[in-house]
């Protein structure tokens, strides 16, 4: 980052800063997984706007502020590629702030980010996970069994 940014990357929000080096850790924190899942069930997250400048320093809140930081960065990853996060930091690297930044690499403001990473870290149904991942194979299933039915149907004679 240093060598795309220079003196520059100190005007990465710290939530990227932090997120890209968590992300890249050969040994997470365990207790990031446990964090943001406790966070996200009490909705007790820390909104991202505050994670642009500094982390908290209790350390409860710095395990979630890191946790919230990757995840989020691999949310922007799956979401928009790799592309999206250079563009986030070149936009820094121009002087842009932290919303700035967001809105010029992802074509989506801070809050609509947010919002949109929240709704995806909320657990799903397992019957909503069972339609996601073959709903198109029960569509197919539901048609086969409505075809049948239709031939099996005596046909009347005049």
């Amino acid at each position: 980052l240093y060598q795309m940014m220079g003196a520059q990357v100190e005007a990465l929000p710290v939530w990227l800063n932090e997120g890209l080096a968590t992300l890249l850790e050969t040994n997470p924190n365990p207790g990031y997984d446990l964090a943001l899942e406790t966070a996200v069930a009490n909705q007790t997250l820390i909104p991202l706007a505050d994670l642009c400048l500094s982390f908290p320093a209790v350390d409860e809140q710095a395990i979630l502020a890191y946790a919230q930081s990757a995840s989020l960065l691999r949310y922007i990853q799956a979401r928009h590629g790799n592309q999206a996060i250079g563009d986030m930091v070149a936009a820094y690297a121009d002087g842009a702030d932290c919303a700035a930044g967001v809105e010029r690499g992802l074509s989506w403001t801070m809050a609509e980010l947010e919002a949109a990473w929240r709704q995806n870290l909320q657990p799903q149904s397992p019957l909503r996970i069972i339609w996601q991942e073959n709903g198109v194979w029960l569509l197919l299933l539901l048609g086969g069994f409505g075809l049948s039915l239709l031939l099996m149907l005596p046909i009347k004679k005049g």
